[in-house]
C-alpha cells in the first residue's frame, strides 16, 4: 500500500514538470519586455489576453483583443495567422494553455508572456 502513495506523488511530481515545461514551437516573453515592445510604435505585437471577459474588464494592457481560453476554439478563427500573437492571462498558464491550441490549429508566430497580467507593471485599461 505504501508503494501505491510513493506511485501518486511520483505521478503528481511528474505532472508539474511537465506543466511547466515549455511549449515547443512557442517564444516566451517577461512582461517587462512586452512593456518596452508596447512603447517602440514601431513594433506594435497584437496582445490577446486570454483571461475571461470579467477577469479582462477589471484591467488589461491598452489595445490587447480579449478572446478567452474557454471559447478560443470558437474564435481562433478571427485571429490572424500571418501576424505575430503575444498571449497574456492572469499568470501565464492560461496563455500556454492557449499557445498550445492556437499551435496544433497551425499559427506559427506564437509569444507566451511569463507572469502573465501579474507581473505586469504598466497601465491597465478598465472596460
Amino acid at each position: 500500500m505504501e508503494w501505491l502513495i510513493y506511485l501518486l506523488l511520483g505521478l503528481l511530481l511528474l505532472l508539474t514538470v511537465i506543466k511547466r515545461l515549455p511549449v515547443k514551437g512557442v517564444a516566451n516573453m517577461s512582461a517587462d519586455d512586452l512593456a518596452a515592445r508596447v512603447k517602440n510604435k514601431k513594433d506594435q505585437p497584437l496582445i490577446i489576453d486570454v483571461r475571461e471577459e470579467h477577469e479582462f474588464k477589471s484591467g488589461h494592457i491598452r489595445g490587447s483583443k480579449n478572446f478567452p481560453l474557454s471559447r478560443l476554439h470558437e474564435s481562433a478563427g478571427k485571429l490572424p495567422n500571418n501576424k505575430e500573437l503575444v498571449l497574456i492571462c492572469r499568470s501565464g498558464n492560461r496563455s500556454k494553455s492557449a499557445a498550445k491550441k492556437l499551435r496544433k490549429q497551425g499559427f506559427q508566430h506564437l509569444i507566451n508572456v511569463q507572469g502573465g497580467i501579474s507581473s505586469w507593471r504598466g497601465e491597465t485599461v478598465k472596460k
